[in-house]
Parts: C-alpha cells; structure tokens; sequence
C-alpha cells in the first residue's frame, strides 16, 4: 500500500511541475477586463441604431388660416368685398325698401362677425373716437359700470381712419372695429374677445384687412 501511495503522490507532482513549468500564461485581473471589455464592445455594435420619430410641430394659427380655403364675398348694394373662410355661413341682410340698419353676418359654430353701418352720420369736426363714445352713451343697454374696456386703439383699414374696441359685459366678450367712410360709420363686430381661440381672432385680422370698397359710383 505505501508503495501506491508514493506512485501516486509521484505522479500528482510531476503534473503540478509540469503545468508551471508550460509556456500557457497565466489568467490575471487585467486579462480578464480586457476580455469583458470586449464582449460588451461587440454587443454594443450588434445593437440597431434606432433614430427617433421627429413629433410633428403644431401649426400656429396664421399658419393654419394660411391653409384655409378663403372665398370673396361682393356687396351688391354697398359695393365692398371681402374675404371669409369657405366654411363659414353667409346670413345675408333681406335689403328690403325702406329699411336701414340691417347686418351681414358671416358665422360658423357659435362665432360670429356682423357688417353694417350706424344709423347715426360723422361730421367732418368729429373725431372717431369720441363719435363712438357719443354713439355708445346713447345707444347702450347696459351701465357703464357693466362694461369693461380691455383694448382700445386707433389704427387704418385699407386707408380709412379705425377705432378697434375690445371689451366684455354682462352679455358676453366682444370686439369691432369702426371704420369712418365719409359721413357714414361702418362696424366690423364679433361676439368672441380675449379669451377666444386665436384661430378666430385669426379669421378677424384677416376678414377685416381684406373689407375693401370699390370705386364710389
């Protein structure tokens, strides 16, 4: 039995010798990041790049009154034109004999712009401006203290002197524009103010800019 033993031990360590003395180098740390290092390389550049969907950009409304289908409106009674969107409603005055005062009204959904003129004439001495308080204090079915003036400015419509008015009261948000023509006071109104989606102030700015009169027969 001690001689198997021997043989054995004998054996075992020349196998240990044997292997230190190899020329196989032996594994360390370092080695051993590097092999990690590639693996996940290799991974990495296995992986599809993926580009991402671009969010498409929300138009802004004069972009979006940009694309409207826009038709042109021709007075045959006063003789002006003026644009509105193709999906808007015409409710178009009656013009019956006699009658004065009546409104043209373009309308879609709950909105609405009214055209017409004031049964009241400007003289030449009058400023627009105070015109239309006169006009307001006599025609006005509410206090002053009901109403609220949020925006008041002077500008020109296609030449002609204009007063635009924001301004809410018990009914509602509103805005117009008073236009001077001669001896005659047009109003350009909407039922729809500060707080209306901007598409509609849009469709205002536009309807307006483009209210023209023809020649003067």
């Amino acid at each position: 039995m001690k001689k198997i033993s021997l043989l054995i031990s004998t054996v075992v360590l020349f196998s240990l010798l044997s292997a230190c003395a190899s020329n196989e180098p032996i594994p360390n740390a370092t080695s051993n990041a590097n092999k990690v290092e590639t693996i996940i390389a290799g991974t990495l550049s296995a992986i599809p790049t993926v580009t991402p969907t671009p969010v498409p950009s929300t138009p802004t409304p004069t972009e979006l009154t940009d694309s409207l289908e826009w038709k042109i409106y021709s007075d045959p009674k006063f003789g002006f034109t003026l644009e509105y969107p193709a999906t808007w409603i015409i409710i178009p005055r009656e013009d019956k004999p006699g009658t004065f005062g009546e409104v043209l009204a373009f309308s879609y959904a709950t909105s609405s712009i009214v055209i017409s003129q004031y049964n009241k004439s400007i003289s030449a001495t009058d400023s627009l401006s105070e015109w239309t308080d006169k006009y307001n204090a006599e025609a006005s079915m509410s206090s002053p203290d009901q109403i609220k003036t949020i925006v008041r400015q002077s500008s020109v419509v296609n030449g002609s002197e204009a007063l635009f008015i924001r301004g809410a009261s018990p009914e509602g948000e509103y805005q117009y524009t008073n236009i001077r023509r001669g001896e005659a006071v047009w109003f350009f109104w909407a039922n729809f103010g500060e707080k209306a989606d901007e598409i509609n102030l849009k469709i205002y700015e536009h309807m307006l800019n483009s209210f023209k009169f023809g020649p003067s027969k």
